[in-house]
């Protein structure tokens, strides 16, 4: 071990989640290391909508000017469309007070933007520098890279995606069946699209999310079970399909012909046995990836980021750095309970969005109760918990 490769924490990806806890660990006075796997910032397969929560969570870390640059755009409210193409729009709460209810984002900007901010900060960034092997020392890691390069660590911080190297190799993976796939193309627009997301139910659970990335193009996604692809042909077929049956769709987007690049990704949910191991800890999508119904993926990035930092900063501020793993532990049970919320409202809308004629009456009931839709479009948008919105959401289908 050398001064100069050992620093106290090693972050491993440079997603949301990595940088925002390497960004966050500097600023209270830890040396952070941050690995990068690829050396130039893709765009990932994602619905590109950051939600209410997550717009306070940069806020609070004095990163709004991240929303203020190209590739992000208000969004000010919701369109839902049933399965019976029943059409629900309604705005953010926010909205009535001004302020935008999220940000519609072009991943590839905003990753590279706070990528940038934290190695301006301070943290040594590696970019390109794929992590091959980890050993446990006590204390701490020694990580390797492709290149054969070696640093150690005290604490180990995988926040490399639902493909997660780190949880691999700490043996927390829970492997996931390919059943279901997320489809992404990006497609033109008839007119200027209006800043609201918006969400499809279609039949056997499958659902369409369509985000707006720029004036004439939306970002749109299909999530969709196995059984569908191959019914109709593969990628290209599913969109062409629902995208013919579903008259609410043609209205504003166009479908080229020849389509545009189709991405794909398998499995849309990632889970693990646990978050922590001895001097490691896993957050973002590496830490547990819930299907991307509720669309706060990003979201569920940075308040993981944000939560184990404010945990090792306690760590910090107590002295008690040889006591870390027991702030690992706090962070857990944080995660667990914000967990059990998100992916229970996730397996919930999951298990309904099955059931076609309940949908039906739940558009009938929400069509004529504007307050019932603010409350539901403020759980999808993370200004309520789960509990705390459906409990708006019947005192409002009390009163109305």
């Amino acid at each position: 071990m050398t001064a100069s490769t050992h620093t106290d924490i090693i972050v491993v990806g440079g997603g949301p989640a990595g940088s925002l806890t390497a960004y966050l660990l500097h600023q209270a006075g830890f040396s952070v290391r941050l690995f990068e796997a690829n050396p130039t910032v893709k765009r990932k397969i994602c619905g590109e909508f950051l939600c209410f929560e997550g717009v306070n969570i940069l806020s609070q870390a004095g990163l709004s000017a991240l929303l203020e640059g190209d590739g992000a755009l208000p969004g000010n409210g919701v369109k839902i469309v049933s399965n019976t193409h029943g059409v629900i729009k309604s705005d953010f709460p926010q909205v009535k007070r001004d302020e935008p209810g999220g940000y519609c984002l072009n991943r590839q900007v905003f990753d590279e933007a706070l990528l940038n901010v934290t190695e301006g900060a301070g943290v040594m960034l590696h970019r390109g520098s794929p992590i091959t092997h980890l050993q446990h020392q006590l204390p701490g890691w020694q990580v390797t890279t492709q290149l054969g390069a070696t640093y150690t660590c005290d604490l180990l911080v995988g926040a490399d995606g639902f493909r997660s190297i780190v949880a691999r190799q700490l043996g927390l993976t829970i492997p996931a069946p390919k059943k279901r796939y997320a489809l992404r193309c990006f497609l033109p627009t008839r007119r200027k699209n209006e800043r609201v997301i918006e969400m499809h139910l279609l039949d056997e659970g499958n659902y369409i999310g369509i985000d707006v990335v720029e004036d004439y193009c939306v970002n749109f996604s299909i999530v969709a079970n196995g059984d569908t692809l191959k019914q109709h042909g593969g990628a290209e077929g599913v969109i062409r399909h629902y995208y013919q049956t579903h008259p609410v769709l043609q209205e504003n987007i166009m479908l080229p012909d020849p389509m545009p690049p189709i991405e794909a990704m398998s499995p849309v949910s990632h889970r693990v046995k646990d978050c922590i191991a001895p001097d490691a800890v896993l957050v973002g999508d590496a830490g547990g990836f819930i299907e991307p119904l509720t669309g706060e993926g990003m979201t569920i990035a940075l308040w993981t980021a944000t939560t184990l930092a404010k945990q090792l900063a306690r760590c910090r501020e107590n002295r008690a750095w040889h006591q870390r793993n027991r702030y690992l532990r706090a962070y857990k049970r944080q995660k667990q309970w914000h967990y059990f919320q998100k992916s229970t409202l996730a397996q919930f809308l999951y298990w309904f969005i099955k059931q076609e004629q309940a949908v039906d009456q739940a558009y009938r009931f929400l069509s004529q109760r504007p307050q019932c839709q603010e409350a539901f479009t403020g759980v999808i948008n993370n200004t309520y918990t789960p509990l705390r919105g459906f409990c708006a959401l019947a005192l409002a289908a009390l009163i109305g």
